[in-house]
């Protein structure tokens, strides 16, 4: 009875911070976007306790808390594919740097907050056509590659068709 009245009080604790929170956000935002967390991570033994402390139950009850709060007050919730939200570089919108932690670091060597980096990229992954909500991860990945492979073509292109730098008069005559 004890153990059972424990997680009971925990349940109820974490109910409250996501209602609280829930509000806290869309006090400053009529649009919220959201990582669909419904499924598990697999395939990695990191997530683990990852996954332990953040059940089913707990994951749902922070969906629903967004969504009850955003219908009750007029916001609006849009929930979006999480897949490579937080390995992405939101400046250019390609699979380029490495998240280690709380760090990002970008391709050019810049050093983003992770967090803030991922949370952009939800921001942008809300308007984008391509990724849907229930699409396969592989799917995405291929999708996202492409972005990056026709962005390194059109930046090659353009290198390409830049014109050819003239040779003052002095040079050409220096080395003749």
């Amino acid at each position: 009875m004890k153990l059972q009245a424990r997680r009971d009080r925990t349940k109820q604790r974490l109910r409250t911070i996501a209602y609280q929170s829930a509000h806290t956000i869309v006090d400053k935002a009529a649009a919220v976007g959201s990582e669909d967390l419904t499924s598990p991570i697999k395939g990695r033994s990191q997530w683990r306790n990852y996954n332990r402390r953040m059940s089913a139950w707990a994951k749902g009850v922070l969906a629903q808390a967004l969504d009850e709060v955003c219908t009750q007050r007029g916001a609006t919730h849009v929930v979006v594919n999480a897949a490579y939200t937080s390995q992405m570089d939101s400046f250019t919108g390609l699979l380029q740097g490495k998240r280690e932690g709380d760090k990002f670091y970008r391709a050019n060597g810049d050093v983003l907050q992770a967090d803030t980096n991922a949370a952009r990229n939800v921001r942008d992954r809300i308007h984008d056509r391509e990724i849907t909500r229930y699409m396969p991860h592989l799917q995405v990945k291929r999708i996202l590659l492409a972005r990056s492979s026709g962005a390194t073509e059109r930046q090659g292109a353009s290198v390409g068709r830049r014109k050819p730098r003239q040779r003052s008069a002095d040079k050409s005559n220096a080395q003749l």
